[in-house]
């Protein structure tokens, strides 16, 4: 059974936010792993969607998490893929009202990032030590 410790939300909220927690819809799987994150960007992060692997269940995909009125055509879509050997141990970035950017960092010492804008404050999220991302949460669309 999988064990999912809070490491805190960063960033605003509105009275328009949607809030999403993907621990409910992981509730019972085993071994639970972030493997794919599908996300939607302009300037801003406008959308996510978290793909995950369970040693029990199988793959298991989270909504997409993006305000309705967007057109996601005029968007730019990207995929990240993490495996065992590279694994998210951080995520940083800078949000104010909405997510300008974020950073995913690897195990390997790579750093994807998504979003182009520098605007907003800094935030940082460190994985602890033997451990991985096993559920995203957050809110969107405010």
């Amino acid at each position: 059974k999988a064990l999912f410790s809070d490491l805190g939300v960063k960033g605003l909220t509105h009275n328009d936010t949607q809030t999403f927690d993907d621990v409910g819809l992981l509730q019972g799987c085993k071994d639970v792993r972030l493997v794919r994150i599908r996300v939607w960007t302009d300037t801003y992060v406008k959308g996510i969607q978290a793909i995950y692997e369970t040693s029990d269940a199988g793959m298991i995909a989270a909504p997409i998490r993006i305000n309705n009125d967007l057109d996601r055509s005029k968007l730019k879509f990207q995929e990240i893929s993490l495996t065992e050997e590279n694994e998210s141990e951080g995520i940083h970035g800078h949000h104010g009202d909405i997510l300008d950017h974020v950073i995913f960092v690897t195990n390997q010492g790579r750093e994807i990032r998504l979003g182009e804008s520098d605007g907003g404050g800094p935030f940082e999220i460190e994985i602890p030590p033997g451990m991985c991302v096993g559920a995203l949460k957050g809110g969107y669309g405010g």
